[in-house]
């Protein structure tokens, strides 16, 4: 008896040691709608919905960003002072090429710092451009700050880089969760691509959780059709472009030809 009271008790600690450890902190929703966006011909942006539910006592910054990589630029200068012109190049490193953060307060406000910077939390503008190192052609370090600046600009024009400050909407929950939502505006020079959409979790401060999907950008059509020739038929892509611009510049030329003799 006091045996089998043994063997018992020796698979039951067994049992105990290969349970998985648990999770007091239920996983955080997050869903999108929809999570694939398809480029046609037609194709002039589009709204993803972002939804999900987080602790009761937390704020939402939910971050859409690309691939980061190097991208070059021209540095314009004035020569002898007097005309404007190329002056080199420069090369922004560690850059992506898309960054849309919505949030729930203004990323300075959910900052623990007094001083409202976004260091802490690693999130926003601020914090992109410490991430981001610019060289010359020549291999010399740039000043950042202006030349980011500019970068931003351009990029802010074609709604690449956005902040939307109370972006991201609550649903009345219970104590513990409440649920969120947020329409992402997807600007329509979104290259295809994987995309990650991140919800990170605020609270006094401080980032205590993240989760992040994947948002697929595809081309189909028409489009589709020109990136596969462009990259895998580029001999014949160019005789085609170049047929199609000859017969556009006939046809225009047929056109107001006759308007003059009218």
């Amino acid at each position: 008896m006091l045996r089998k009271i043994s063997l018992v008790l020796v698979f039951t600690l067994i049992g105990l040691i290969c349970l998985p450890p648990g999770n007091d902190a239920a996983p955080l929703k997050l869903d999108l709608k929809p999570a694939e966006i398809l480029i046609g011909t037609l194709y002039n942006g589009t709204t993803v919905s972002v939804t999900g539910e987080i602790p009761t006592t937390s704020d939402a910054v939910i971050l859409l960003t690309g691939e980061r990589g190097a991208v070059s630029l021209k540095k314009k200068g004035k020569a002898l002072g007097l005309l404007w012109m190329n002056m080199g190049k420069v090369v922004l490193h560690n850059i992506p090429d898309v960054y849309l953060i919505y949030s729930s307060k203004s990323i300075s406000d959910l900052s623990r710092s007094p001083e409202g910077t976004q260091m802490d939390l690693g999130l926003g503008f601020q914090s992109l451009e410490k991430q981001v190192t610019i060289t010359s052609d020549a291999g010399e370090p740039e000043d950042n700050s202006e030349l980011f600046a500019e970068f931003q600009k351009l990029k802010r024009s074609e709604d690449l880089y956005v902040s939307f400050e109370n972006g991201v909407q609550f649903q009345p929950g219970d104590e513990t969760f409440k649920q969120f939502s947020a329409d992402i505006a997807i600007p329509p020079r979104l290259k295809k691509g994987q995309y990650e959409m991140t919800l990170f979790v605020i609270q006094d401060g401080a980032v205590i959780e993240k989760a992040s999907r994947v948002l697929v950008v595809k081309e189909v059509g028409f489009p589709a059709f020109i990136s596969f020739m462009a990259w895998e038929h580029s001999a014949i892509y160019g005789i085609l472009a170049a047929a199609i611009a000859i017969c556009a510049g006939l046809l225009m030329g047929f056109i107001f030809s006759k308007k003059v003799k009218k």
